[in-house]
């Protein structure tokens, strides 16, 4: 059983097959007062959402970037994970494109670029409920095994 760090958490999973594998191996990811609910997992893809609330907004009403740099992590991480070895990021960067305002909910998709022996990198996509895409992101990832 593969286990990350542990801390309060809120992640929301679904009664679907393809994501009930994240409880049952006691996978624990980024957790605290976030809230990502993950929405479809696959072999190298992940699909997740993060409910916006007042306490994720910055003195703008904009969804915080560290939000959703969170989200893009996590998501891509975990779509990482599906390859069943332990991984941990090693690079990242985010593209905010267009503010998460007037927007109750932010999507997240991750997709595998490539799944090397010790590197793992996916595409990350944010968009609002609208469908719009507010950030785009590379993520990194060193396999531990």
């Amino acid at each position: 059983v593969m286990q990350m760090a542990q801390l309060n958490t809120r992640i929301v999973l679904r009664n679907d097959s393809s994501v009930n594998w994240l409880a049952n191996e006691s996978i624990v990811l980024l957790k605290g007062e976030v809230g990502i609910e993950f929405l479809d997992v696959s072999l190298g893809f992940c699909k997740g959402e993060l409910t916006v609330c007042e306490d994720l907004t910055n003195p703008y009403g904009m969804v915080h970037g560290g939000c959703i740099f969170t989200l893009a992590d996590t998501i891509g991480g975990s779509a990482a994970l599906t390859h069943g070895k332990p991984i941990v990021t090693v690079d990242s960067n985010i593209h905010y494109l267009s503010p998460a305002i007037n927007t109750t909910k932010l999507i997240a998709e991750a997709r595998e670029i490539k799944y090397g022996s010790k590197i793992a990198v996916y595409e990350v996509n944010i968009m609002n409920d609208s469908g719009d895409l507010l950030a785009t992101s590379t993520m990194s990832y060193f396999i531990m095994e």
